[in-house]
């Protein structure tokens, strides 16, 4: 009798609960996300799928934003990647700093409601990876799993913070302060080409000739200056306003694409300029 009674309270309280989960459920999801968070996910929800739509009509727009998402995505992947493929001695390299970006930035655009949002790697993120890996080299302790659990952790922070409604600091923050990091990435950006540049005069094959190095250089002084003459062609005053938005828009990107066709002319090809290295597998 007492075993019957048990087993028929168990079975009535799995019911209950199995009934009453949903609203269980909702009220643990209330209580763990913010006011904040609530009222942006009402205010974002009605207009959600019209932006996707929108930009997917307006596609004298969309098109190039995408390319200019695309280069803004692939160039610090790209350069920071190298780098870190040294830093690293080969654990993180061009490769996975594409796959992670793209993953990441697709998953981030669809999620946050902010398409024009980009995910990329700075030299903060290239600074970190270098001490945690020299830490982890002087400690005797595997890389990867050590790598692994500092995203894992950050993330668990990140939406800890997000769901807390950490966002309304945001008040705080000023204009100043979004112009200096601005201008501290930008600086980054600046100093990493250069750099690149130097490179390619101290390890020369040869010292006495630096053909090559001059070479690279001008090819990169070129697309500097070819890009904004480009932008700045849409507030002159040559055809009308139509075309000029169009070569503002396509242009960067009509640029880079040419120089790049350039370089592989066997008329400069021959002078070996360093170009990416990524691996085939």
């Amino acid at each position: 009798e007492v075993l019957s009674e048990v087993t028929d309270s168990t079975a009535k309280l799995g019911g209950t609960v199995i009934k009453k989960s949903p609203s269980i459920l909702m009220r643990l999801c209330l209580l763990l996300v913010s006011p904040e968070m609530r009222r942006d996910l009402n205010r974002r929800r009605p207009h959600y799928i019209s932006d996707w739509k929108d930009g997917i009509k307006d596609k004298r727009h969309s098109i190039p934003a995408i390319l200019f998402l695309y280069f803004a995505c692939l160039s610090p992947a790209v350069s920071f990647g190298t780098i870190s493929d040294q830093l690293t001695n080969g654990s993180i390299g061009v490769v996975e700093f594409l796959l992670s970006s793209g993953a990441s930035g697709m998953v981030y655009s669809i999620l946050c409601g902010q398409p024009m949002a980009f995910i990329a790697p700075t030299g903060l993120t290239l600074a970190f990876i270098s001490g945690l890996y020299r830490l982890c080299t002087l400690r005797n302790i595997p890389f990867f799993p050590v790598y692994a659990w500092v995203g894992i952790w950050t993330s668990v922070f990140m939406i800890g913070l997000g769901m807390a409604g950490s966002s309304r600091l945001i008040r705080y923050c000023t204009r100043f302060t979004d112009e200096v990091f601005n201008g501290l990435l930008s600086l980054n950006f600046i100093y990493e080409a250069a750099a690149s540049l130097r490179r390619n005069f101290i390890n020369a094959p040869d010292p006495s000739n630096l053909t090559m190095p001059f070479v690279a250089l001008s090819e990169a002084l070129l697309t500097f200056f070819a890009t904004t003459k480009v932008i700045a062609f849409q507030t002159g005053k040559y055809f009308n306003q139509k075309a000029r938005d169009t070569v503002k828009n396509f242009g960067p990107v009509g640029v880079i694409v040419a120089m790049s066709l350039i370089n592989q002319l066997p008329l400069i090809n021959r002078f070996k300029v360093p170009t990416l290295s990524v691996a085939k597998t």
